[in-house]
């Protein structure tokens, strides 16, 4: 009774099929954030995106949590995903790219993300890629 979904007639709905889902957004993930951002009185959704392995965050913005959500703009390159960086690996993705509304300021966002590697020799090698982060990045 408590799981509802979106139905393509935009009324909530607790035993629509996925079949008569509405779409919201287009290329999202399964591990966003959408957050109220009061000094852009916009809703801002975060997330990871890109072709595998993906390695960079962005936002939109819309005046509804439903949407229609505004073209992604990029707002951080993850570096473990880069070559020269401590934690690089080339088979390291990352994931779970979210904003975090209660510990931002009025200029900065807070956010998180998490990476891991397929291979598991490599990480015993390199703790510091499956580890949570945490950044800064200006609004």
């Amino acid at each position: 009774d408590n799981l509802q979904m979106l139905n393509i007639i935009g009324k909530w709905d607790s035993y629509a099929s996925p079949t008569f889902a509405k779409k919201v957004l287009d290329n999202g993930a399964s591990e966003m954030s959408i957050n109220f951002d009061k000094s852009k009185n916009k809703f801002v959704l975060t997330q990871i995106a890109g072709v595998y392995p993906k390695n960079k965050i962005f936002q939109r913005e819309s005046d509804s949590h439903l949407g229609p959500w505004s073209e992604a703009k990029l707002i951080y390159t993850i570096p473990e995903t880069q070559e020269g960086h401590a934690d690089y690996h080339k088979d390291t993705f990352c994931y779970a790219g979210k904003e975090y509304e209660q510990f931002g300021r009025k200029n900065q966002y807070v956010i998180t993300y998490a990476c891991n590697n397929p291979n598991e020799d490599t990480l015993y090698q390199n703790m510091g890629i499956y580890q949570p982060k945490a950044i800064r990045v200006k609004k």
